[in-house]
C-alpha cells in the first residue's frame, strides 16, 4: 500500500514541479530581456544626482560622525561594497538591478505561498520588472532603487510569514525591514506595514490555520520595531539624539517655512525670532533664485512644490547657520522647532497643503500608471476580457478559491503599501516622482492576478 500511495503521488508532484519550473523560466526570461533592454538604452551607466555627494562622502572614519550625519549609513555602505568590484560608481547601476531582482524573486515566493498559484505569482512578480522606479532610477547614484527593493522584499517576506511561522523566515523579515529604513529613513513605514498586512491578510489565507491573528500581529510589530529602537538608543548614547537620523527639520521647514509672515515674529519663541527675521530679510533682498511659479498664489500647489528646495537651502538653512553655526544637528533641531511652530500658527494653510499634496499624489500615481506601456497592455487585456460573452456567468473550477483570493490579497497589499509609503512623505515633503513611483511599485500586481484568474481559470490550485 505504501508503494501504491507513492506511485499515485508521483504524477501530482511532478506536475507541480513542472509548473514551478515553467513559472521560474518565464520570470527569468523576462529578467534577462529587461536587463538587455536596460543595458542597450544606457541605463547601466551611472548618473550623478544632487543626493550623490551626501552618500559618497559619508564619514566612516568616526562612529560619532556617522551617527550624526544627515544620511543613514545603509546606502553609503552599499556604495562602499560596490567599490570592491569596480572603481567609482561604474558597477552601481548593475548592482541596483541585481538587488532589485533578488527582491522580485522573494516577492514571487511570497505571492506563491499565499495564493497557492505559481502562475499568479509569476504574473504578479513580472509586473515589478516594468515599474517606473526600476527603469527611471536604476542608473542614478541614490537610494531609490535599493530602498524600493527592500520594500518589495519586506512585502514578499510578510506574505510568506503569514503562511509559515519559521524562525529563520521571521529573522529575514526583521533584517529586510531594518535594511529598508537603514537605507532611506522614510521607509520607517515598513515597521507599521508588516503588522497591518498581517492583520488584513491573515484571516483570508486558509493555511494560517487556527493561529491567533492578534498574537501574530503583535509579534510582527515587536520584531520590526525592535531594531529601530535599538539603533535610536545607540544614537542617543553616542550623539545625544533619539531617532535614526537628524534631517526631518530641513524637510519640515521646506513646507511650513513658506507660511512665514511678518506678523508671525511676535508669536514665535524668542530664540526662534532672529532666524525668522533673517529669513524675511533674505526674501526682501531680491537675491533669492526665482521660481517657475512665483506669479501664482502663495497656496497654489505647484508654487509650494517649486519653492520647496529654495525655502530650505536658500532661506531657512542659511538663516539658521547664521545663528547656530554650521553644525547640521543644531540647524536641524532649530528648523524642526521653527517648522512646528509655524504649523501651529498656520493650521489652515497646512491642512490645505495636505489636501493638495494628497490630490497631487493621486494624480501622479494614476497618470504614471497610464503612461506605462505594460500597464496599458494589461488594461487593454482586462477590457477585452470584460467585453467577452459570458463574463458575468459564474464558472466552476477546482481552483476557484485561488481566483477569488489572489486579486483581493494583492490589491490590499498594493494599496496599503501605497498609503503607508506616502503617509510619511506628504506631511513634510512634496510627493515628487521618485516617491510616488516607489510607493506605486506594486499597483499592477492585482490586475495581473485578476487576468490570470479569468483567462486561465484552471491554473494550478495545489498548495506549495
Amino acid at each position: 500500500m505504501v508503494r501504491n500511495s507513492g506511485k499515485s503521488m508521483t504524477p501530482q508532484v511532478t506536475q507541480q514541479q513542472e509548473r514551478l519550473s515553467s513559472s521560474l523560466v518565464i520570470l527569468f526570461v523576462q529578467i534577462f530581456v529587461v536587463g538587455i533592454w536596460l543595458s542597450a538604452t544606457g541605463r547601466f551607466a551611472p548618473v550623478i544626482v544632487n543626493d550623490t555627494i551626501g552618500y559618497s562622502n559619508f564619514p566612516f572614519h568616526s562612529m560619532e560622525a556617522a551617527l550624526d550625519h544627515i544620511r543613514t549609513p545603509g546606502y553609503p555602505i552599499f556604495l562602499q561594497l560596490n567599490r570592491l568590484f569596480a572603481e567609482g560608481f561604474n558597477s552601481v547601476p548593475l548592482a541596483h538591478y541585481v538587488v532589485y531582482l533578488v527582491a522580485t524573486l522573494i516577492f514571487f515566493i511570497g505571492v506563491w505561498k499565499v495564493t497557492a498559484s505559481r502562475v499568479i505569482a509569476c504574473a504578479s512578480a513580472s509586473t515589478l520588472l516594468y515599474s517606473r522606479v526600476l527603469h527611471g532610477y536604476v542608473d542614478t547614484i541614490a537610494a531609490d532603487t535599493v530602498a524600493a527593493a527592500a520594500g518589495i522584499a519586506v512585502c514578499g517576506l510578510a506574505l510568506w510569514r503569514i503562511t509559515e511561522t519559521k524562525r529563520w523566515l521571521t529573522g529575514c523579515l526583521v533584517v529586510a525591514t531594518a535594511i529598508g529604513w537603514f537605507i532611506r529613513p522614510s521607509y520607517l513605514f515598513l515597521i507599521s506595514l508588516v503588522p497591518m498586512l498581517t492583520w488584513l491578510i491573515h484571516s483570508a489565507v486558509p493555511t494560517t490555520g487556527n493561529r491567533s491573528t492578534w498574537r501574530n500581529v503583535l509579534l510582527a510589530l515587536c520584531i520590526t520595531a525592535g531594531p529601530v529602537l535599538a539603533y535610536s538608543s545607540l544614537r542617543y548614547c553616542v550623539v545625544g539624539r533619539f531617532g535614526i537620523v537628524s534631517f526631518g527639520g530641513y524637510n519640515q521647514v521646506g513646507i511650513a517655512g513658506q507660511f512665514l509672515r511678518q506678523d508671525d515674529l511676535n508669536q514665535l519663541s524668542p530664540d526662534l525670532r532672529p532666524t525668522a527675521e533673517t529669513v524675511l530679510q533674505y526674501r526682501a533682498s531680491g537675491e533669492l533664485p526665482p521660481g517657475k511659479y512665483d506669479n501664482l498664489p502663495q497656496m497654489n500647489y505647484m508654487r509650494l512644490e517649486d519653492r520647496y528646495d529654495i525655502t530650505i537651502w536658500h532661506e531657512f538653512s542659511p538663516a539658521a547657520e547664521d545663528h547656530v553655526g554650521h553644525d547640521a544637528r543644531a540647524v536641524n533641531t532649530l528648523l524642526r522647532r521653527l517648522g512646528t511652530e509655524l504649523i501651529y500658527l498656520h493650521p489652515r494653510e497646512y491642512v490645505v497643503w495636505l489636501a493638495k499634496a494628497v490630490r497631487q499624489a493621486a494624480k501622479k500615481v494614476l497618470w504614471d500608471a497610464a503612461d506605462n506601456p505594460v500597464n496599458l497592455a494589461l488594461l487593454f487585456m482586462a477590457l477585452v476580457r470584460v467585453c467577452r460573452p459570458g463574463f458575468l456567468v459564474k464558472r466552476r473550477c477546482n481552483c476557484e478559491s485561488v481566483i477569488q483570493i489572489s486579486p483581493q490579497v494583492l490589491l490590499l497589499l498594493a494599496l496599503t503599501y501605497l498609503v503607508f509609503s506616502l503617509a510619511v512623505v506628504i506631511p513634510i515633503c512634496p510627493p515628487l516622482g521618485r516617491f510616488t513611483d516607489a510607493a506605486a511599485v506594486m499597483l499592477t500586481s492585482p490586475l495581473a492576478a485578476w487576468l490570470c484568474g479569468n483567462w486561465w481559470p484552471d491554473m494550478d490550485p495545489a498548495s506549495p
